[in-house]
């Protein structure tokens, strides 16, 4: 797990000192207590990883707040083309949550790891059926109807020859809608999902029991946000999210994503 997951500690040292070659094939690195940097600095450290994916004339895409929880998954699920899957996901917390609140940590968890921890006919399953979306939210385009499949993505896939997950997993405040197909609605996100092959009840069971198998302290790194940390996640090998905080906070993060070479 410490080879997959670590922290680095800068000791006052640039935050540009840190190089591409450093992650050495974690899937997550941490970057704590840097020299002094501001967010042109952040920017030009991320983008020498990647050529940015940009929000309109920014690459930076900035978080204000933290309260729902965010359900495992990675970041280019409903992307047109694998082109636009980022390899890298960096994460500058300008300032760390409240004090007050509770919860609020950041997961993330080894997408190879979580494959081998499924008994075979989860997996046999899984390999032979995709995961469906219904009414995802896509960035700058309108909110699809609920019962409208936006899209598909199979859960197993290779990368650089060794099979991963690749799942949107959710683990706390999900249920069956009432619609004339029942799905299985995110409350904290606003969409619905299915395994393809398994009614509403039957996807929330497997589903269900996924998280029983993963959310374990073997396949999770939870970390507490300090002001100034820079995560750097591969983004191919691993899925974050975040548990709910008790109260809605400020946490302002900036994050970047990188895109293959």
């Amino acid at each position: 797990m410490s080879n997959i997951f670590v922290e680095v500690d800068l000791k006052g040292a640039p935050l540009d000192s840190f190089s591409v070659e450093d992650v050495n094939g974690a899937y997550g690195v941490l970057l704590r207590n840097a020299a002094d940097f501001t967010t042109e600095d952040y920017e030009n450290f991320a983008l020498k990883f990647g050529k940015p994916l940009k929000y309109v004339d920014s690459p930076r895409w900035v978080f204000e707040e933290v309260y729902n929880e965010a359900e495992l998954h990675y970041d280019g699920i409903s992307a047109v083309s694998q082109d636009l899957v980022p390899e890298y996901l960096f994460f500058y917390v300008e300032n760390s949550q409240e004090t007050v609140a509770k919860g609020g940590e950041f997961l993330l968890m080894d997408c190879v790891g979580a494959l081998e921890a499924l008994p075979q006919d989860m997996v046999e399953y899984l390999r032979h059926h995709k995961q469906n979306f219904y009414g995802y939210p896509l960035y700058n385009k309108p909110q699809p109807a609920a019962d409208e499949l936006t899209f598909s993505i199979d859960t197993i896939t290779s990368y650089n020859g060794v099979d991963r997950l690749r799942f949107h997993l959710p683990f706390d405040r999900v249920k069956i809608t009432d619609h004339k197909t029942p799905l299985v609605y995110s409350i904290p996100h606003d969409f619905s999902m299915l395994i393809e092959g398994l009614s509403a009840q039957e996807t929330l069971d497997f589903m269900n029991e996924m998280q029983k198998l993963l959310m374990t302290d073997d396949l999770l790194w939870k970390l507490v946000f300090q002001k100034d940390d820079v995560l750097i996640v591969d983004n191919e090998l691993a899925f974050h999210g975040r548990f709910s905080t008790s109260v809605k906070s400020s946490r302002l993060v900036h994050r970047i994503q990188t895109l293959h070479d």
